[in-house]
């Protein structure tokens, strides 16, 4: 496998792993939910307990995030891999990795602290104001990192010409619709690698 193919292959396991992670953590959410494992996270009781210090339930949302956090924390890293191999000059894909790494590992933390502090009854205002900040954390260096990411992937459809990567690229870059991107980039990016292994085939 050469070098080239081998950053491409890291990007698309990283693309689908990210892929995944949302849609198995909603699958995870959905089973819990309707199993009854725990019940749903009601902003009004926890703002209710936030006032009266009792212990509270926990959300089958925060087994979800726990497990798409651990999943999106493979991912950047597969990706970040691709990005130091390729050395394309910028700085964009590392940064905003290492920023979405960072968010991945407060989402984590936030919900795991949530969790135990469920199963010991140790539910206080202080707890819930600190998942409150793990969470806030979490989303500021999420979205700068998606957007330094899509800054990135727009840089790689430029270096091979490839607009569906492109538009994918913009997509993630919106933030708000980067799930979407992931795909279209992950598509762009398998296509990218089946046509390269066809013209080495043809060689």
């Amino acid at each position: 496998m050469s070098i080239e193919d081998k950053v491409l292959k890291d990007f698309e396991v990283g693309l689908l792993t990210i892929v995944l992670s949302l849609i198995l953590g909603t699958l995870i959410y959905f089973v819990s939910l309707f199993t009854n494992t725990y019940p749903p996270l009601d902003m009004e009781i926890i703002i209710k307990r936030i006032v009266a210090l009792t212990p509270s339930e926990f959300s089958p949302l925060t087994l979800s995030f726990i497990f798409m956090s651990i999943l999106d924390l493979s991912a950047f890293h597969k990706l970040r891999n691709g990005f130091r191999i390729l050395n394309s000059g910028t700085h964009y894909g590392g940064t905003g990795l290492s920023l979405l790494i960072i968010s991945s590992i407060f989402l984590l933390f936030g919900n795991i602290e949530l969790l135990l502090s469920g199963f010991l009854f140790l539910m206080t205002k202080i707890i819930i104001f600190a998942w409150i900040a793990f969470m806030v954390v979490s989303i500021v260096f999420g979205m700068a990192g998606t957007l330094l990411l899509g800054l990135e992937f727009r840089n790689l459809g430029n270096l091979y010409k490839n607009n569906q990567i492109e538009k994918g690229a913009i997509l993630i870059m919106s933030v708000i619709l980067s799930y979407v991107g992931y795909i279209i980039v992950y598509v762009g990016i398998r296509n990218l690698r089946n046509q390269k292994s066809l013209s080495r085939q043809n060689l």
